[in-house]
Formats: C-alpha cells, sequence, structure tokens
C-alpha cells in the first residue's frame, strides 16, 4: 500500500512541477510524500526487527556463543553500512546542487542548453 502511495505522490509531484502550479500545492505534495515514506521506514523498521524472530534459539553453547557474535558483527556491519550511506548520499547532494547551479547559470546567461 504504501509503495503504491509513494508512486503515486512521485508522478503528482512531478506533474505539478511541469505546470507551473501553485508553490505551497507543491509542497504539500511533498509534505505527503514525504509522510508515506515515514511510514514505510517504519514498516522496515518492524519487518527487520522480526527477522531474528522467526527462526529457532540455538540450543547448544557453541551456537548460543556464535550467535552472539554473530549479531555482533552484524551490528558492527549495519553501522559501517550506515556511515557509507550517509556520506554517498552527502557526496550525491553536493554534486547535484554544483549541477543546478551550473544549470541556472547557464540559463541566466541566455544560453538555450544547459552545460553537462
Amino acid at each position: 500500500m504504501h509503495l503504491n502511495l509513494v508512486q503515486e505522490r512521485l508522478r503528482n509531484i512531478a506533474v505539478i512541477v511541469d505546470q507551473d502550479d501553485d508553490f505551497k500545492e507543491e509542497v504539500k505534495l511533498s509534505d505527503a510524500l514525504d509522510d508515506d515514506l515515514r511510514e514505510m521506514g517504519w514498516l522496515f523498521e518492524d519487518l527487520r526487527g522480526m527477522a531474528y524472530d522467526l527462526i529457532t534459539l540455538p540450543d547448544e553453547p557453541a551456537d548460543k556463543a556464535w550467535f552472539k557474535a554473530h549479531k555482533a558483527q552484524r551490528k558492527a556491519d549495519e553501522k559501517a553500512a550506515q556511515v557509507a550511506h550517509k556520506t554517498k548520499i552527502a557526496e550525491e547532494r553536493e554534486a547535484s546542487k554544483a549541477a543546478l547551479k551550473v544549470a541556472r547559470m547557464t540559463i541566466a546567461e541566455g544560453d538555450d542548453e544547459p552545460m553537462a
């Protein structure tokens, strides 16, 4: 359900931006998209929390020790993945901002085609 709503919101935002509609309406649609994405995030958090609830508990002490170490390693890997993801997103945003600035400057100078 949430994925369909997100897809619909994205289409609506793309259309309204092309129609040069009221800015406040664009923000309203973006807020609705953000709400849907937040709820999707909560759903995924719930599902991730259930991942280990679905398996059996280890009986053997060796399995218990291994599983404890495994979960600790997964937690460390998760933190590293989060840092890498945040870094990648920040770099992509900076590149997008720089490209947009160049495009705006090119348009402002009267050039019909933005620079790549």
